[in-house]
């Protein structure tokens, strides 16, 4: 993704005229050199003057770029993460082996990157080439013959970059896996940190972490020492380069072809050329190690046409489902039928599969074999819009944003206040009537999380609802009322899993074993 903004545009012509004024200030040491060779006092004292005026105007132009190019990372870093996030929302960029962790670890980690490897270094490139081009120009106009030196120079410098592309890719993008798979790491190990505080059993995270380090800061040094080592072959080349550029100045001097004051001028344009065709080329390397990295952030999934079903009407059909964890085998050949507006109660031993099928229901895991089909529809090809608009999965880790109840239950949406009242009374969450109160995930009790997520699905109008421990946490009089509202609704399917002991199975169209 290539953001054009008018910032960049004008950082890009403000360098244009910077490195004229630079060429120019370079001119004017020549013309220097010569009237004081010449004893012109007057001429000298005019170049001066004018060189004077050149670098105030150069000083300038160098803050003026710097606002730009600032103004423009800030637009393409804010716009980069926007586009990443818009692409997990539609499911385009993650692939089934990213984490949220790694997700998280790409629009922080990664944006730093490629801000820095790619959008500060464009720039730097840009600056550089003009400091090539523009010397070259300048020196041709002393003596045609420069224009013949500098280009082995620029032979040998573009050589050396087609020959590091692919090692230096390759390398950059190891170097984000590993940055990603650190970010997992530490998330897991400090989110257990209390555990493993409790039983003062530290040597795992510190095996763990070291592990995960020492792949992070090895990947890193691999490229850095490559991309250090090309840097090393291109100074080589521009260091016999400049050899022959000085022989060239001086024999041109010998034989009275240009003026000895040129010579002052020449070597600062040979300076910038050689400079900044190493410039040119470092960055060009660094340039590339950020290539896999926004391929990787702004790839997207191909997937197989998707069908939408604007509503899901007849059944949902479990056919010979399959699927393990490892070793260890959930399904195996498991069928069943849920009819659409019914409700299911789902009983089976702890570890037995339960809360596995309503994520394979609600297509959170979908490496399964066997066939699952909403409407006649495999759940694998049906669009996301289809289940985002119609089913909900509510789980016994309840998510809770320290803010509002209102805005926990509408998560920010424009607030319908009788489909919120409808909701919350539905859900039985009567004690929670101060909605405007801000609460967070450790201000409220496990039954209120649940009764929550209950009317968060509610308020949206999801017609499924796949519940996992509904009432779990509740008393027996708030459970009661959860159980017989939720059974009592019309033209909502419930599958509900339960540990706990319910009184009236009868008041279920079904049970399922599993």
């Amino acid at each position: 993704m290539k953001l054009k903004t008018k910032n960049y545009y004008l950082a890009i012509i403000l360098l244009f005229v910077s490195n004229i004024f630079m060429v120019t200030l370079l001119f004017l040491n020549s013309l220097m050199a010569d009237a004081a060779i010449s004893g012109k006092m007057k001429l000298f004292i005019i170049a001066v003057i004018a060189e004077m005026i050149s670098m105030l105007v150069v000083s300038l132009l160098n803050y003026l770029t710097k606002y730009q190019q600032n103004k423009y990372k800030y637009q393409y870093a804010i716009s980069l993460r926007n586009r990443f996030f818009n692409n997990v929302i539609k499911k385009e960029s993650i692939s089934k082996d990213d984490t949220e962790k790694a997700a998280i670890a790409r629009m922080t980690n990664d944006v730093e990157y490629i801000i820095e490897n790619d959008v500060n270094q464009n720039f730097i490139k840009i600056n550089a080439l003009m400091g090539v081009i523009f010397p070259l120009l300048g020196s041709a106009i002393v003596h045609f013959s420069f224009i013949l030196v500098f280009p082995i120079s620029a032979l040998i410098a573009f050589a050396i970059v087609g020959k590091s592309s692919s090692k230096i890719e390759n390398l950059s993008a190891q170097r984000s896996e590993s940055y990603s798979k650190f970010i997992n790491i530490i998330t897991e190990l400090f989110n257990g940190f209390q555990t493993f505080k409790m039983y003062n059993a530290y040597k795992m995270i510190e095996t763990k972490l070291g592990q995960s380090q020492e792949e992070m800061e090895n990947t890193r040094y691999k490229l850095g020492n490559k991309i250090s080592y090309f840097e090393s072959l291109i100074m080589v080349g521009m260091v016999v380069s400049q050899l022959f550029y000085a022989v060239n100045a001086a024999i041109l001097v010998f034989y009275r072809q240009i003026t000895p004051g040129s010579i002052v001028g020449l070597m600062g344009m040979a300076q910038s050329f050689f400079g900044n065709m190493n410039g040119f080329v470092q960055t060009s390397l660094y340039i590339k190690s950020v290539k896999p990295i926004i391929e990787k952030m702004m790839s997207i999934n191909e997937s197989e046409e998707q069908r939408k079903l604007e509503k899901i009407s007849d059944k949902i059909s479990v056919d010979k489902l399959s699927f393990s964890f490892g070793d260890k085998v959930i399904f195996n050949d498991f069928s069943c039928d849920f009819e659409i507006g019914k409700k299911y109660l789902i009983r089976g031993k702890s570890g037995a599969g339960k809360s596995t099928l309503l994520k394979l229901l609600s297509k959170q895991i979908d490496n399964y074999t066997g066939n699952i089909y909403y409407d006649g529809v495999e759940l694998k090809n049906l669009s996301d819009d289809t289940i985002k608009s119609q089913i909900a999965y509510i789980a016994q880790d309840v998510f809770i944003m320290s803010d509002t109840i209102r805005n926990n239950i509408t998560l920010g949406d424009d607030v319908d206040e009788d489909r919120l009242n409808y909701s919350m009374s539905l859900s039985n969450l009567k004690e929670l009537e101060g909605r405007n109160e801000i609460i967070d995930d450790k201000t409220i009790s496990g039954g209120q999380k649940q009764r929550i997520a209950i009317a968060r699905a509610l308020y949206y109008g999801k017609t499924i609802l796949l519940i996992d421990e509904a009432i779990k946490g509740l008393d027996e009089e708030s459970a009661g009322i959860v159980e017989n509202n939720l059974l009592g609704l019309k033209n909502v399917t419930i599958i509900m899993i339960s540990h706990n002991e319910i009184k009236d199975k009868n008041a279920y169209d079904g049970i399922v074993n599993v």
